[in-house]
């Protein structure tokens, strides 16, 4: 990106200041997690949630998953990564109707993509994420086939959830055609 994403201007905040809002504006407690070797940590704290690193460090999605459930006190914890600017509170609405009976609820974009980060995790999932990363398996992908949850793969498309709900920004070109 030649950037951190989190900290790219979107709407009059930065992405991770947008996505903590959309977070909240959807009733859920907030808190960041940070990649030490990547985010300026100055940076994210000054944000007004708590804010926590990627334990150990470095190592992907997965680990920020497990770092975000071993802190949390909630049986119930949603995930947003800062770089779908599109998702909307309405997405974590469906997901909690969901989540009542199962540990992971994901979506599937109409192009087949499943969206790990944008999802609900229970804190049943720690044993799975832990071993997973003990066997050096770094696919969140991995834990949400797990036979030991009872995961949910949300079809967006036929759940009205919008294609740009899942638009993410991995490019500066992809940057700049949604900032424009």
């Amino acid at each position: 990106m030649g950037a951190e994403k989190a900290f790219l201007p979107f709407r009059g905040m930065t992405l991770v200041e947008h996505a903590v809002e959309i977070l909240r504006s959807a009733g859920l407690k907030v808190t960041v997690v940070g990649n030490p070797e990547n985010n300026t940590p100055s940076r994210l704290e000054q944000l007004t949630v708590p804010v926590l690193y990627d334990q150990p460090e470095g190592r992907g999605p997965l680990v920020a998953l497990l770092t975000a459930l071993k802190a949390s006190t909630s049986l119930e914890n949603y995930f947003l990564p800062c770089d779908l600017p599109f998702m909307e509170a309405r997405f974590y609405e469906i997901l909690a109707h969901y989540s009542q009976a199962h540990d992971a609820v994901v979506a599937r974009d109409s192009a087949g993509r499943i969206h790990t980060l944008c999802a609900y995790y229970s804190k049943a999932c720690l044993e799975v994420i832990e071993r997973a990363l003990r066997e050096n398996q770094r696919k969140v992908e991995k834990i949400i086939r797990s036979s030991e949850l009872r995961s949910l793969v949300l079809e967006a498309r036929q759940l009205g959830i919008p294609e740009r709900y899942f638009i993410n920004i991995n490019t500066p070109e992809e940057f700049s055609r949604i900032s424009c």
